[in-house]
């Protein structure tokens, strides 16, 4: 059901529907065909998993609902176009030629794994100062909520300045430490890092990356320049593991890419006549 004040989402549905009788009449040009066995199988497979799963029996209801009062062949009916859809839809996608290697790395090369780095940093103005508040933190025998407390409770003290070097500033992630909105003076302090090498980093991260047995350090930049942070977290994915994900994503692109302009080129070929001034909400010819 779509609601008849939102156009775009009618104007969607419209355009799905016609896809789908495009693919429809697509799958019996090609001869495919759904045994009354396979709908009957389907549908009784379908009546199990939603006698044993109240979220899926609230789902079929819905879909059910949404169609009215139906007969039991008109549901029949309704699974066997679904099943010619999915049908037709596999054989498309298994048609859809496999991207060339040189693609696959080139879209590799272009989204890197990435690691991720989080930490809390401050520049506390001067050694002196900011060497005092590490000191003060290290010697601290406590959970990481209470370096968290403590860290924060020293950098607004002494109105520590925010490093902003190569970072985003991001607002959530210090929720799981206390719990509630994060103010803006604690926000500035959180940044995340995203690297795939150590060398693409700050020094004073780099260093929180590397030193992983301590989650406090310093770095010392100059006299006047300090940097004592916080490393919240640290996220490595399996690189092996992350390439083939890509890869398959990648695959999965191209093949949607191939399903979407056959589509496309049934539609500009097919003979469809539409009365848009029947239609209950005003829609643009052209988009459909």
């Amino acid at each position: 059901a779509v609601s008849l004040s939102d156009p775009e989402a009618y104007e969607e549905a419209l355009k799905s529907q016609i896809h789908q009788k495009l693919l429809l009449q697509e799958a019996v040009r090609r001869g495919i065909l759904v045994t009354d066995e396979a709908v009957q199988k389907y549908m009784t497979r379908q009546q199990e998993l939603a006698a044993n799963d109240p979220q899926i029996e609230q789902i079929e209801k819905s879909y059910w609902a949404a169609r009215g009062d139906v007969s039991e062949e008109t549901r029949f009916e309704s699974v066997r176009k679904l099943l010619l859809l999915n049908e037709i839809q596999r054989q498309l996608y298994e048609e859809a030629a496999e991207p060339a290697e040189m693609e696959i790395e080139q879209y590799l090369a272009a989204n890197p794994v990435r690691s991720v780095i989080q930490l809390l940093a401050a520049d506390f103005g001067e050694e002196a100062q900011a060497m005092q508040v590490f000191d003060g933190l290290r010697a601290m025998d406590g959970t990481k909520e209470d370096l968290f407390s403590a860290f924060l409770d020293q950098a607004r003290t002494r109105k520590a300045r925010a490093v902003a070097v190569n970072s985003d500033v991001i607002a959530q992630p210090a929720s799981a430490f206390v719990g509630a909105d994060v103010p803006d003076d604690v926000r500035q302090l959180l940044q995340t890092f995203e690297f795939s090498h150590t060398d693409e980093l700050p020094e004073y991260v780099q260093t929180a990356y590397l030193i992983k047995d301590n989650p406090i350090g310093a770095f010392v930049i100059s006299a006047e320049h300090a940097v004592v942070y916080l490393r919240l977290s640290i996220f490595e994915p399996d690189v092996q593991q992350a390439e083939s994900e890509l890869r398959a994503e990648f695959v999965q692109q191209k093949r949607d890419a191939y399903v979407s302009d056959y589509i496309g080129r049934l539609f500009s070929e097919a003979e469809i006549e539409i009365f848009y001034e029947n239609l209950p909400v005003a829609i643009s010819p052209v988009t459909l």
